[in-house]
């Protein structure tokens, strides 16, 4: 619900004597293989034998248990996962000390390949268009998770490829919690380092260690960075020594994705996103995920990607008589369709955000039937001839023959109705 925020660890120094209290959690759990080991802790797949259920186990080792910064973010982790009910967050199911004492918490069981073994797998070069797709779906999903944590007053702080898990059936999960970061400035970890996460994909904010100014930008950098990586096929920094890489990250210094390929391999619309996501200055970037999810919708829905021309009130857009070579899509302000006649020019219509206007003189390749001025600044998207061949060759046949047949009838239909609308007129 709006406005409720997760709780953090618990107070006190004691957190195994709090652990304890718990109770061992699962102690029936049967381990069924290890699925990943590092010095402080390992994860390994159990089996709950009286559900039959396969779940995840992380528990952290000796060396954890040693290091208390450690273990105020291990049970931390726990604790903030445990109350982020979405389908793109893997649940946790327990909390507490093994049989042996250790401590540990059980999680959904998830399979797949994370984004960045995806994108690895994928010939170099810029994605294909299909490959892009499935990239940008996946981080839109990822974008719903991180919205949902946003409103429950948490920053994940570590969103990166790796972190980002794909399964064979459309499942997308936001892993790796272990530096998330609640919202609330009595944020129990102030004693931890003031660097965490992973510096080739760092806000300016987050690289400086500026605590106080991580908020919701700062993951917004995030996004922005996974999807530079989509787009460059590589992290937005990353150098030989991890102070250099750091060091790039506090100036926010990064290749244009579009500079990566040369012109024309980066869609300009995603390049945009990019560019505000990763902003220098958060106060430039989107200010809040939903809406750069926004943004992204609208990429895959089609026409995202369209270049787009700004014309000032009073301009004309198109003019009558002249060869069509483009269409335009209104993306704000309003134009007037306008038409010559015996008695003079005619105000036909007015259009606002969204209409097409020119696509019938596009397609038949006939001069305009009318004019279009703009009544305002207005913002419209180019459907260029180029643009529109390269769709309609992605069609079947008979449904791009189609399309131009009612393009001609439309035109015919058109013409008929001004030369009587124009009879009329002389006659009165």
């Amino acid at each position: 619900m709006r406005g409720e925020h997760v709780v953090g660890v618990p107070g006190g120094s004691d957190l195994l004597a709090w652990l304890r209290e718990l109770g061992a959690p699962g102690t029936r759990l049967q381990v069924d293989g290890e699925l990943g080991r590092g010095g402080m802790g390992v994860v390994e797949v159990v089996i709950d034998p009286a559900l039959g259920r396969r779940m995840a186990r992380k528990t952290l080792l000796e060396a954890g248990i040693s290091a208390e910064l450690m273990l105020r973010m291990f049970v931390r982790e726990a604790r903030i996962v445990a109350q982020l009910d979405h389908p793109h967050i893997a649940p946790i199911h327990d909390l507490g000390l093994t049989p042996e004492g250790m401590p540990s918490f059980t999680m959904k069981l998830v399979g797949g390949r994370t984004l960045d073994e995806i994108l690895a797998s994928e010939p170099p070069g810029p994605l294909s268009p299909s490959a892009l797709l499935d990239a940008l779906e996946v981080l839109r999903k990822v974008c719903d998770a991180l919205a949902f944590a946003h409103s429950r007053g948490v920053l994940h702080c570590d969103l990166k490829p790796e972190n980002l898990l794909v399964g064979d059936y459309g499942e997308v999960y936001l892993m790796d919690w272990g530096v998330a970061r609640l919202l609330d400035a009595n944020d129990e970890a102030d004693d931890e380092p003031v660097i965490m996460g992973t510096p080739a994909y760092m806000a300016p904010e987050q690289a400086h260690g500026w605590r106080d100014l991580l908020d919701v930008r700062t993951d917004i950098f995030g996004v922005g960075a996974i999807l530079y990586q989509v787009l460059a096929r590589k992290p937005p920094y990353r150098q030989e020594r991890l102070i250099d890489t750091v060091l790039r990250a506090q100036q926010g210094l990064f290749e244009l994705p579009g500079e990566v390929w040369g012109p024309g391999a980066v869609a300009g619309e995603l390049e945009r996103i990019v560019l505000r996501a990763m902003a220098r200055d958060p106060d430039d970037r989107y200010w809040s995920v939903r809406e750069l999810t926004d943004d992204l919708v609208r990429f895959l829905r089609g026409g995202g990607d369209l270049p787009r021309l700004t014309f000032v009130e009073g301009a004309s857009i198109i003019r009558e008589g002249d060869v069509g070579h483009e269409a335009y899509i209104i993306v704000t302000g309003r134009c007037q369709v306008r038409k010559r006649t015996d008695g003079g020019e005619r105000t036909l219509r007015e259009m606002g955000r969204g209409e097409l206007f020119g696509e019938t003189a596009l397609l038949t390749a006939e001069p305009r039937s009318a004019s279009v001025v703009a009544l305002e600044d207005t913002v419209v998207a180019v459907v260029t001839d180029e643009i529109l061949a390269r769709e309609m060759d992605s069609m079947k046949p008979w449904m791009a023959a189609f399309v131009r047949s009612l393009a001609a009838r439309f035109r015919e239909a058109d013409a008929a109705r001004h030369a009587a609308t124009a009879d009329e007129e002389v006659e009165r």
